[in-house]
Formats: C-alpha cells, structure tokens, sequence
C-alpha cells in the first residue's frame, strides 16, 4: 500500500525509528522534529497522514492536531505518547484519528497505519460513489426512489419525481403514501405489491398509469429491486421510475396503423377481385381480360401512389384526374388534347380510388371509340363548386368532341357500371353518362361533406 506518512517528534532516535518501521513497509515517509518544521512540510509535500507525538519543544501535540485539521482535514491523525491506555478516550475525543502508547512494537505500528489508510480509502471511495449517485440522480430525467419498509418512509426521491408526478418530492417523503394515492385506481393494486415482491426478493418490472394534479394521466415503467445488506433479510426497495407515455402512443399508433393496413389491405384485395372478375366476363378473348385487367390494375396502383404520398389522408381531385389521364395522352401523343381545370378539391381514400377507376374507365372508351381515338379529338374535364358564394357541391364534367360520331352500345360494359353505379354510390349523388352524338359525355355532383371538400 503506497501513502505519505509525516513522522513528527522531538526525540530523534524514536522518530527515526518509526520512520524506518514505515519505510520497511513501502511507505513515503517524511520526518520533522517541532510543530513548525511539521506545518513547513505540510505545505510543500502532500500527506496522508502525520503521526504526532504530544509533547514538542514549541507546541502541545494536541494544538498541532487542530492547526492539521483546521488547514488540511483529510490528514488523518495519528497521535503517539508515553500516556497509559486509559487515556485514549480523550485524545480521540480530542480529534486524533487514532492513538498509540510508546514503546510499540514496529508490526503494531504498521498495522495501525495501514488499517487507517484502508478506512480513509474506503471512505473516500464510498463518498466518491455517492456523489456521483447523486449527481445521476439529481440530472436524470427518471425518478430513482429507495423506500425502507422498515420505517414504512421513503429514503430517497429523486427530483424529476415533481416534473413526472406533478407534486413536490418533500411531500411524498413526508407522506409516502401519496405515491400510491397518484396511481391510477385500476393499477393500484399491482403497484401495492411491489414493496412486498422486493421484500421477498424478487426483481419487479411494471407499467401503471399515474394522475396528476391537473387530471392528466402519464404511462410510466417502474423497475424495482431489493437491497440486500449483507445476508440480512430485505429491508429497502429501490427502483427508477420512467416516464413511457411517448413509447405508449407509438405503440398505439402502431396497433392503429396495423389495423388501417388490414382494411385497406381487404378492401385492396376486394376491389381487385372485382376488376378480375368483371374483366374476364366483359372480354372475349384472354388478350383482351389481360390488357383491360392491367390497366384498371394500373389506374389503381397510380391512385395509391397519390394516397401513399400523404399517408392515405386523402388526394386531390387535379392529381387523379392527370393520373388517371396521362398514360393515354401519352400513348396517343395526345397529352395537349386533354384538358383538367378546376379549384382545389379533396377528396378522401375511398372517393379518390373510384373516381380513379371511373376516369381510367372514360379514357379508356375515349381512346378505343371516342376523342382519342383519331388525331384532332379533344377531352375536357372541368369542375367547379355548384354555388361559388354558399358552395354545397363540386360538379365535375367529362366532354368529348372532334371524335368519331358517337351511337348508343349495345350493351353496358363494365365500365359502364363502375361508372353509374360505384361512383354514384361513393358522390352519394347523381350520375349522369350520355353517349351524344358529338361526343361523350358524364357529369357527377359530390355534395360537400367529409369525403370532398374545398381546400
């Protein structure tokens, strides 16, 4: 064990030989002969701890003890004299670390010296640990507590247990009971059993709602564990408390979000099945439930890229209606002959997604049979609010003209249905498709509400 030990004494040969006891032992030692050559010395070199005879030529050993402490209190003391045994009492008293009657041997002097180094050491180190528990403890945003059930009292609570709880901690240290009382009621039993889990040794890991003051409520994780001192039984619980209200709402968001993927998910699926089997009953030959199945299911995935894009809140009415276009301006080099114009409307998934469908289902027969299917037609989409003062609907229109001469099918296709029926279901209002003379043509009023609205 390494330390530096100030041998202080007026008689040379006792001193010296203290001094080389301790020098045998590995210690630093350093000698002086008066109180004075002793305070010269503490100044230039640093000890642990200074042994002091009582009686010096120019000052009572017990007034060197005092002037050591006063200037440089963790010098320990060690104090040394002729003096019987039974006066050990009031030298310690006095403030002396330790005390040795002369003559001693060397081991006895070595052993006392080392065992006050060691006790130094551990008590720094455990002052050391200490504050730095507290320095944790006191910046941490949880809330660390240790509750003796012995006294029935909390002994420690960090501050973040104000900002977390709502209440002042030198109220629940004062009234510990007023932790319980916070928790909510439908967790209040589970919460009581901690004390008494630790106590019987267990480690607990518990979440619980807490209300505070104001009636908010707060998730909080609570680890618990037992201290053990010794082989004794369990007396104090300890534990961190965390604040986990924001992990709860991801999680809820997460359970939410999972939800909203299985119904759209569902829903997908469906619509899908739809377009396979109408598709296969309107085609009369696999090329052509092939080429009319991909693009319906390419009008689809374009209006879920829209949706995608704002988290399925919704799309505008502007964005499906060029997306749904653009592939047959495209293909026709036609893209000038299209025209969309119209104020900010949004519509909601479902509204977006049909709308889709039927606007690819036009462009479809536009460019098959209609506008698009020669060089000079022209497609006009156009919406606008039904009364630009006191709006209660958007009106939206789909034109053709300069295209073939249009007569009357048949028969009414699939798109035909999608059109009347599905978007008429989903404007929840009238749908109008004609097939004029001059040119297609289909109106459909949305009435204003939570699935189209102005912008």
């Amino acid at each position: 064990m390494s330390g530096t030990i100030l041998v202080i004494g007026e008689d040379g040969p006792r001193r010296q030989a203290k001094a080389s006891a301790l020098r045998g032992a590995g210690y630093t030692v350093e000698e002086a002969g008066t109180a004075a050559a002793a305070l010269e010395l503490l100044m230039q070199v640093p000890i642990d701890l200074a042994m002091v005879d009582i009686e010096l030529p120019d000052m009572h050993g017990f007034e060197l003890r005092r002037a050591i402490k006063a200037t440089y209190p963790s010098i320990l003391v060690l104090k040394t004299s002729g003096t019987f045994a039974a006066s050990v009492g009031p030298v310690i008293e006095l403030g002396a670390d330790a005390y040795l009657a002369e003559p001693m041997e060397d081991t006895e002097l070595v052993a006392t010296v080392r065992a006050l180094l060691r006790m130094r050491d551990a008590e720094t180190a455990r002052t050391e640990t200490e504050l730095r528990f507290a320095q944790f403890a006191e910046a941490s945003p949880d809330v660390l507590w240790i509750y003796d059930a012995g006294r029935n009292a909390f002994d420690y609570v960090s501050p973040a247990f104000e900002e977390l709880f709502g209440r002042k901690r030198e109220d629940v240290l004062c009234e510990p009971s007023l932790w319980l009382s916070s928790v909510h009621a439908g967790d209040r039993i589970a919460v009581a059993e901690i004390v008494r889990r630790c106590l019987a040794g267990e480690r607990v890991s518990i979440e619980y709602r807490i209300v505070r003051p104001d009636g908010s409520e707060r998730w909080l994780k609570d680890v618990a564990f037992p201290i053990r001192e010794g082989v004794g039984a369990v007396r104090r619980v300890a534990g961190l408390a965390r604040d986990v209200a924001g992990v709860k709402e991801v999680e809820a968001q997460r359970e939410l979000l999972i939800r909203e993927l299985n119904h759209r998910v569902k829903n997908t699926l469906a619509i899908v099945q739809s377009l396979a089997g109408q598709s296969r009953l309107a085609a009369d030959s696999l090329e052509e439930f092939e080429r009319a199945f991909t693009g319906r299911l390419h009008a689809l995935a374009k209006a879920h890229d829209l949706l995608t894009r704002t988290n399925w809140k919704g799309a505008t009415l502007e964005e499906i209606a060029r997306e749904a276009v653009a592939p047959f301006g495209e293909a026709k080099g036609a893209g000038s002959r299209i025209a969309c114009q119209g104020p900010v409307v949004w519509l909601d998934p479902s509204t977006a997604v049909t709308l889709s469908l039927a606007l690819h289902e036009l462009a479809t027969n536009a460019a098959k049979f209609g506008a698009l299917s020669n060089a000079h037609g022209q497609v006009d989409i156009r919406w606008a609010a039904d009364d630009e003062a006191a709006p209660t609907a958007i009106d939206l229109s789909w034109t053709e003209s300069g295209g073939p001469q249009v007569k009357q099918p048949a028969r009414r296709g699939f798109g035909s249905m999608l059109i009347e029926r599905a978007l008429g279901y989903e404007a929840e209002g009238d749908v109008k498709l004609e097939f004029l003379p001059q040119g297609l043509a289909f109106q459909v009023r949305f009435p204003l509400s939570s699935k189209v609205s102005l912008d």
